[in-house]
């Protein structure tokens, strides 16, 4: 329990800095929203039998948006 506890403390941190402007939390926020709906369509294309290509698709998009919270948090900067 106390590992969990510690985990969603570091994930706030991480996507909700303290020094960070208010710019950068949404994109963070809205970054890992994209992630979260890309894994669940992801699975979901793999659980309905639909094309593997879509599911890998939605994999990928996911990859993306983990990509771009890194970027956002190592420059600061939420424009590319």
């Amino acid at each position: 329990m106390d590992t969990s506890i510690r985990f969603i403390k570091n994930l706030k941190e991480y996507i909700v800095p303290e020094d960070a402007e208010i710019q950068v939390i949404a994109f963070n926020i809205l970054a890992l929203c994209g992630v979260i709906v890309s894994i669940i369509t992801g699975c979901i294309n793999i659980v309905s039998d639909h094309n593997l290509i879509v599911a890998a698709a939605d994999f990928a998009g996911a990859a993306v948006s983990m990509a771009l919270i890194v970027y956002c948090n190592k420059s600061g900067n939420y424009k590319i």
